[in-house]
């Protein structure tokens, strides 16, 4: 069986550190925490569950801690987390057997990366990350910010549909990853494609809206492809943008532009369907959403995925809008769509409660009929 060393940069996570240790702690060999410089009780809750722990002088560079965090692990396979992942009991389960019988000449196991859960326990956004990574092959940590492991896709990949759930935090929208970028722009008086989109994202989540259109149409016009997952962000981005700016022509173009770089997806489809609802122009809307709900799920190793979008959501939309108009056959159609996907959901209760009623399925009593 592999050993795995955990490997953890930290920085005042008291209220995060104990749970994510917690849901991991015996599925891993050692942990490595590296603090660069917390001021609360962060190294002493990281002391109830390993003895390495490393102060690391943080130089604005997320890569660079990385870095040091994995040159502190010492067995098969090094892991890595943020302090507010943890695994869920299914997915404890599931990575006791990978470490198992996982074939010691993989070099790379990327994992579902999912952030928040539905009611059943399902992601409601996800998407893949490498997380086990050979320490033999000294693979590195590249990009000051937003930094991810450089590994060579023509080594041994294994695709593992283990997720790693990304835990709430307080919505606090701070500027620390915007100064890191910035700081390359100063000192570089460039960016690269993937800092460029980046920069857009954290220019967007400060509300400046008009750097960010910016920052995002120099990304569009880099020669370099992107994985779709960046084209997908950067233009729902750009259409927030321009929604803040009421400049509703641009937003809804920012969407159609998208499938210049990509082809349709349900995250954007569906995302044109709510503007065209908001408009009154229902009709609009209807088509929009039957093109999302006919949509094929893409089967993308790392790409970014809203589940619901794909089936449920236009499914239920849809159901919504007949009734609305007392439309009832494509009402019942729809319903039955979307309860394909999430069965026992409490507003597709309600809405067949509904239909019910209007077509009279009720007895004298209240009770219905079936």
């Amino acid at each position: 069986m592999i050993g795995i060393s955990l490997c953890m940069i930290v920085k005042n996570e008291e209220k995060m550190l104990g749970t994510c240790l917690d849901s991991v702690k015996d599925l891993v060999d050692e942990i490595v925490i590296v603090d660069t410089g917390s001021k609360d009780n962060t190294k002493e809750i990281a002391r109830q569950y390993t003895d390495l722990i490393y102060d690391f002088e943080w130089v604005g560079d997320f890569a660079v801690a990385r870095n040091f965090a994995f040159s502190r692990g010492t067995k098969d396979y090094l892991m890595w987390l943020d302090a507010d992942d943890v695994l869920l009991p299914k997915d404890r389960d599931k990575f006791l057997e990978l470490k198992k019988s996982l074939n010691p000449e993989v070099d790379v196991v990327i994992m579902n990366y999912n952030l928040g859960v539905d009611e059943n326990g399902l992601p409601k956004v996800q998407f893949r990350r490498e997380r086990l990574i050979k320490r033999s092959r000294n693979y590195p940590w590249v990009e000051p910010v937003h930094e991810y492991v450089l590994f060579n896709y023509s080594h041994k990949i294994l695709y593992s549909d283990i997720g790693i759930t990304h835990r709430q935090r307080d919505n606090r929208i701070t500027d620390r990853n915007l100064k890191i970028i910035e700081n390359i722009l100063e000192n570089k008086g460039v960016l690269n494609s993937r800092q460029l989109y980046y920069y857009g994202r954290e220019l967007t989540a400060n509300k400046r809206y008009k750097e960010a259109i910016v920052a995002f149409n120099v990304f569009l016009m880099k020669d370099t492809e992107q994985s779709t997952s960046f084209y997908l962000t950067a233009f729902q981005d750009l259409y927030h943008c321009y929604i803040e700016l009421n400049d509703k022509e641009n937003a809804i173009k920012s969407l159609l532009r998208s499938f210049e770089y990509i082809p349709p997806r349900a995250e954007i489809v569906c995302k044109i369907a709510y503007f065209y609802k908001e408009q009154g122009k229902i009709s609009n809307a209807i088509s929009w959403f039957q093109i999302a709900l006919n949509l094929t799920k893409p089967n993308e190793d790392l790409g970014y995925m809203a589940e619901d979008l794909w089936g449920f959501i236009p499914a239920t939309e849809l159901t919504t809008i007949y009734l609305m108009q007392g439309n009832i056959k494509d009402a019942v159609f729809y319903l039955k769509k979307a309860s394909e996907f999430k069965p026992s959901h409490p507003i597709l209760q309600k809405l067949l409660l509904y239909i019910k009623y209007k077509i009279g399925q009720f007895t004298e009593e209240g009770a219905l009929t079936g």
